[in-house]
């Protein structure tokens, strides 16, 4: 990899840090770990395992920016628990539902 240059390191490299600053959040160190596996993993997934387009991958970082910005301004990081209490909330209230309703019928 080496040192980053200003010859080597382009504007589309400093475009992609930033989205995926924000996209994993640039409130906590965990928003830092997300972006970090975000950056790594998507552009490894997209080209070298399935061989879709490089420029497919800035399509997504796009996305990703976007519903980042317009749901989650802490990033995915401080999103993610917040949508898994929210579901875990979802799964007891339905168990509960289910329960009353087998109690209720013989």
């Amino acid at each position: 990899m080496g040192v980053p240059r200003a010859i080597t390191f382009q504007t589309q490299d400093s475009l992609t840090l930033a989205a995926t600053a924000l996209i994993g959040g640039i409130f906590s160190i965990w928003g830092a770990i997300v972006a970090g596996i975000f950056q790594q993993g998507v552009p490894f997934l997209f080209q070298a395992q399935w061989g879709i387009n490089p420029n497919f991958v800035l399509i997504i970082f796009g996305a990703g920016l976007l519903q980042v910005l317009l749901t989650a301004p802490g990033g995915l990081a401080d999103q993610l628990p917040k949508d898994l209490a929210r579901l875990w909330g979802l799964v007891v209230s339905r168990v509960r539902e289910q329960a009353a309703a087998e109690r209720k019928a013989p």
